[in-house]
């Protein structure tokens, strides 16, 4: 193995490490909020039509190498920022993550969104999901407790053998049939 690779990290202490990745995740997200003020730029200029792209999903997909959770991720994002600019500064200085903006994204309002974007601050997604059943219980027909549900029996599935290949997950008052393959495992 080369040494001085950055991912050689035997050689550094406990404290150089914590503070590396908390340095690291601080640089990502400023990152983040900039990449996502560029997308919401090239899709105010047009841009992605211009370089021949029918959609800016495909132009983030194709040109710009983003997978499609990515592309789906900083698009929504994007999106909403351009509505609520405060969104650039809270993902910026990590106080709301991009699967909680996209949770939001059908909630947001004029009216609601400093109320609900500082209430949805520094939560996780199941946080998130549970903040919206509780405000919006009738918006969603069951889809945010379904959302809810399937997370929590995620977080459950360490207790699952590791060979379980498939499951079938129907969440109480929404229908939803949700199959799992392959990704239930007790090293989740």
């Amino acid at each position: 193995m080369e040494t001085g690779v950055f991912w050689d990290l035997e050689h550094v202490s406990d404290t150089q490490l914590r503070s590396g990745l908390s340095s690291l995740l601080a640089s990502d997200y400023r990152t983040e909020a900039r990449i996502i003020a560029h997308i919401a730029e090239v899709e105010e200029r047009k841009l992605h039509v211009k370089d021949g792209s029918p959609s800016l999903f495909d132009y983030c997909v194709r040109r710009l190498g983003l997978s499609e959770s990515e592309a789906f991720h900083r698009l929504t994002a994007a999106r909403i920022a351009r509505r609520f600019p405060i969104v650039f500064s809270l993902i910026e200085q990590r106080q709301i993550h991009l699967t909680a903006v996209c949770l939001l994204r059908d909630y947001l309002t004029p009216e609601n969104h400093r109320e609900l974007l500082a209430e949805a601050s520094n939560k996780t997604k199941l946080q998130v999901q549970e903040l919206l059943a509780r405000r919006f219980p009738a918006a969603g027909r069951g889809v945010v407790r379904a959302q809810v549900a399937v997370t929590r029996r995620l977080r459950s599935s360490r207790a699952l053998s590791p060979t379980t290949r498939s499951h079938s997950l129907t969440t109480p008052d929404s229908g939803v049939d949700f199959k799992l393959e392959h990704f239930l495992t007790t090293d989740r």
